[in-house]
């Protein structure tokens, strides 16, 4: 019998699915509240997560990449009031959905379907298709951790993010303080967006909207600062004259200061 999870923001949602469940899969646990349930299934590591997609402050898209994220074989099942949903895109046999009122002959087809998937162990497909899900949704809040809580950080409040050498993870800079991402670097700067975080290093990306200082250093290289984060963040010559031209910089030389009187281009 599968291990399975529920999560949905409606009370009533959430007891009609258990109960239809009952008798075919084991529910070990039920969540209203998506950050708990991100928390708590990283501990619970169940075989399969049934989720709403539509919840407030974060979508099922984002729950379910985090969830891949350190258990890349948990089967997913999304749930939608929406039949028109855009999760008609996914890969026919990569993740299902149910639509809300769902039948029991519904549920349990996404079962045998879920079942089958498990049994086939692709789990790079799933997370794929969940991820091409993640990025069509521009999300205002981004979810990372800070002592072992999940946390929402609005998007716009991200100063920047790098490679932390210490633990080979991604570290992300906001308010002052230090969170983690279960992202790659890549896949961090795909999902905040090309104009909310832009590469300045191999291992480094600055929100240029918080640049409040670039300043030469050796070699052709610069070095910036931003609100946000105490730091300094190196600016490599490849990135350099892209930034640059970004924050209306390109024509001005020596270093810059927010402080300025300087008009941007």
């Amino acid at each position: 019998m599968l291990k399975v999870v529920l999560l949905d923001d409606e009370q009533g949602s959430l007891e009609e699915l258990a109960g239809q469940l009952a008798g075919r899969a084991e529910v070990v646990a039920r969540f209203g509240d998506p950050l708990a349930a991100v928390e708590q299934i990283r501990e619970l590591r169940p075989e399969a997560v049934f989720l709403d997609i539509e919840m407030p402050g974060m979508n099922g898209f984002a729950v379910a990449h985090e969830v891949l994220n350190y258990a890349p074989g948990t089967g997913i099942v999304f749930i939608t009031a929406h039949s028109d949903f855009a999760i008609k895109a996914f890969e026919i046999d990569a993740v299902d959905y149910i639509v809300k009122p769902f039948t029991a002959e519904r549920l349990e087809s996404a079962l045998r379907r879920l079942e089958r998937r498990l049994a086939a162990g692709d789990p790079q497909r799933v997370k794929r298709a969940v991820y091409n899900q993640l990025l069509q949704a521009r999300q205002e809040r981004i979810l990372l951790w800070h002592g072992g809580r999940a946390v929402l950080v609005a998007a716009s409040k991200i100063a920047c993010c790098y490679v932390a050498k210490s633990r080979r993870g991604v570290e992300v800079a906001a308010d002052n303080t230090i969170f983690q991402c279960s992202d790659t670097f890549a896949e961090f700067l795909a999902k905040v967006g090309k104009r909310r975080l832009v590469q300045c290093h191999r291992s480094c990306a600055v929100n240029p909207a918080r640049i409040t200082e670039l300043k030469p250093d050796k070699n052709s290289t610069m070095t910036a600062r931003v609100a946000g984060y105490d730091g300094e963040i190196p600016v490599s010559r490849r990135y350099g004259p892209a930034l640059k031209r970004l924050i209306g910089l390109s024509k001005r030389p020596g270093p810059f200061n927010a402080a300025d009187p300087v008009k941007r281009e």
